[in-house]
């Protein structure tokens, strides 16, 4: 098989160019919001209690001493409690806020410039979980929605948050494919990081994650309990270090010790169902006047499809499991900036929404040959000849498929192989390749008739069905391979310009 070179430098410049543009629009838009329209000022008293903690780290200290006259100085979630006054929140985003502070870069640019590093990791994820087309679909739909915006140029902490979720499912799923122990470390490292920002929203994203790591586990879930400890060790560290300098226990978080926290787990003091459900209707009616309606419908719509077809992924699952944690545990506050509770679990809801728009899963992405071999029984054992070749156009009909070039394998030939004896007779050699051409030309060509694909887009495919045959039957002469592909795309030439899609 000849060895084609490929200039991958003006691709790597075009997608370097593509990256830095996610970034400087994330950053932009949400910069500009906090500066021209929020006006760098602290909206709501959540927003005070994060600065009032990062001006306390920055200080050196954990707490501060009551002042004398502390009844001209109460605000909501700031605690004064046994001589002490602190924030009421864990300690992972006033940390971040302390080291922006520490770094003298201005604390309303924090959020957006997390923003801008958000959309880039979830562009790559979305690209790499579906293809390029939902990567930007899914980027366009956060730029330009409100509710991503407006929380994104606030001082809340859910940008950091879904950062850290997104980042904790990333390596979760890498090490499902990889069974890596630094991957899952990885994860358990981001969503630890997700519980001393948001530890109740991140318990919810997280329950799904673990749910599907046991099913694809089953018996060597115990082997990765080590990884996860050590990975989230440091994060538990910090949040013991934090709690014991404020509470005097290591074991008792701040946030639960803080006064009147204890009583708002309403489910448990009598919160009536009827109230639950009032609670959750308004956070959708929220939700669907912050975003889109049409799309909510979608992911719904979606979401039912995938569930019935048993073609769902880890992430499908995330929004509705926080909707049920909000369910459980209804809180009437929060919506300044739309339902932002929902914050964190939103962009998975755009992205199942948009992979239902704009493409199909990459269904055998990171697998194995073998596995898709097993689930499917595709492999034509009928073709003496062409069974790989036919095998590896049916993975190509599933999605997208990678050719790497160069040889990574070796095939081994003897006297006695069934596949030297038969090439003796070439007219059963045509036959079979008629048969696969015939099986696949049809539903491939017809995509890109769909998507109006110019002549040489559309010879791109060819060159890489010649490299699928060429890889599948290596000892066939390369005259014979040529004549034969320059046949179908002479013939391709003439039918595209015949319906005027040539450009």
């Amino acid at each position: 098989m000849e060895d084609r070179k490929i200039d991958i430098q003006p691709v790597k410049r075009r997608s370097y160019f593509y990256y830095g543009l996610i970034f400087l629009l994330a950053m932009g838009l949400s910069g500009l919001t906090a500066n021209f329209v929020l006006e760098r000022f602290p909206n709501s008293s959540d927003e005070y209690a994060y600065l009032f903690q990062a001006e306390t780290y920055k200080a050196g200290r954990f707490w501060n001493p009551v002042h004398p006259k502390q009844d001209f100085f109460y605000i909501v979630h700031v605690i004064e409690k046994e001589g002490k006054w602190y924030g009421a929140y864990g300690p992972g985003w006033p940390l971040v806020l302390c080291l922006g502070m520490l770094l003298k870069i201005p604390a309303w640019l924090i959020n957006p410039f997390l923003a801008g590093l958000y959309l880039l990791f979830l562009f790559k994820f979305t690209e790499r979980s579906y293809n390029t087309k939902t990567a930007s679909g899914v980027v366009l739909s956060l730029l330009f929605c409100p509710f991503f915006i407006f929380n994104a140029a606030s001082y809340f902490s859910h940008i950091l948050c879904v950062l850290e979720i997104l980042l904790g499912v990333y390596f979760f799923g890498l090490f499902l494919e990889t069974k890596k122990a630094i991957h899952i470390g990885s994860g358990s490292f981001f969503f630890a990081l997700g519980m001393l920002t948001r530890s109740y929203t991140t318990f919810w994203c997280l329950l799904p994650v673990i749910i599907f790591w046991i099913k694809e586990q089953k018996r060597q879930v115990v082997r990765s309990m080590g990884w996860i400890f050590f990975g989230a060790l440091p994060i538990a560290v910090i949040w013991s270090i934090c709690n014991f300098k404020i509470t005097g226990n290591p074991f008792i978080d701040v946030t639960i010790s803080s006064a009147g926290y204890t009583q708002s787990i309403q489910f448990l003091a009598g919160y009536h169902f009827k109230d639950m459900a009032a609670s959750l209707k308004e956070h959708v009616f929220q939700l669907t006047k912050w975003t889109s309606p049409g799309l909510v419908c979608i992911y719904a719509f979606s979401f039912i499809r995938n569930v019935q077809s048993k073609k769902y992924c880890v992430f499908d699952f995330i929004f509705p499991s926080v909707v049920l944690g909000f369910f459980l545990f209804p809180l009437d506050a929060g919506t300044e900036y739309g339902p932002r509770y929902y914050y964190e679990a939103y962009p998975f809801l755009v992205l199942s929404a948009a992979g239902s728009l704009f493409g199909n899963r990459m269904e055998f992405q990171g697998r194995h040959t073998r596995e898709i071999f097993q689930a499917d029984k595709k492999f034509a054992v009928g073709l003496v000849f062409t069974a790989a070749w036919d095998f590896w156009l049916h993975l190509v009909r599933r999605g997208k498929i990678f050719y790497i070039p160069r040889p990574l394998t070796y095939y081994r030939l003897h006297r006695s192989a069934y596949t030297l004896q038969c090439s003796r007779y070439p007219r059963e050699f045509k036959r079979q390749l008629r048969v696969v051409f015939r099986k696949h030309y049809a539903a491939l060509i017809a995509s890109h008739w769909r998507r109006k694909k110019t002549y040489k887009e559309s010879s791109l495919l060819f060159n890489r069905l010649e490299c699928l045959f060429s890889i599948s039957i290596p000892w066939v002469r390369n005259s014979i391979r040529r004549n034969f592909f320059s046949s179908i795309k002479i013939f391709y030439l003439f039918e595209a310009r015949w319906l005027g899609h040539v450009c």
